[in-house]
């Protein structure tokens, strides 16, 4: 997985959003899984970037299939939201917007922050 832009890329706006310190903190191990399954353009959504919220709130990510990967299979996704629930303690949702009822995306999805 080629890591460059993302080991130079600042975490100013997940603070700034004040994102809860682990996704900040395993931000890099999130985005280097989700590669490996296909996945680009990370982003927080729900919940997680809206305040007030609960200090336990599930992590809902809209993630987009990249475009070599034709034949992606959704139920993969289930493996990476455990593989993530674990590394972060956390409740973990991926969602994939080309793949959603446009006007769930659209009215619950306004507001999300780029890993």
């Amino acid at each position: 997985v080629h890591l460059d832009p993302l080991l130079n890329q600042s975490t100013d706006h997940l603070k700034a959003a004040h994102i809860d310190a682990v996704v900040i903190e395993k931000r890099l191990e999130i985005l280097v899984l989700a590669k490996r399954y296909g996945l680009i353009n990370i982003r927080l959504a729900g919940e997680i970037v809206r305040e007030p919220r609960e200090p336990d709130c599930r992590i809902t990510m809209l993630a987009d299939i990249e475009k070599r990967n034709r034949y992606f299979d959704e139920r993969e996704v289930l493996g990476l939201e455990i593989r993530l629930g674990t590394i972060l303690k956390r409740n973990v949702k991926i969602l994939i917007p080309d793949r959603m009822v446009p006007p769930l995306y659209d009215d619950y999805f306004k507001k999300t922050v780029t890993l």
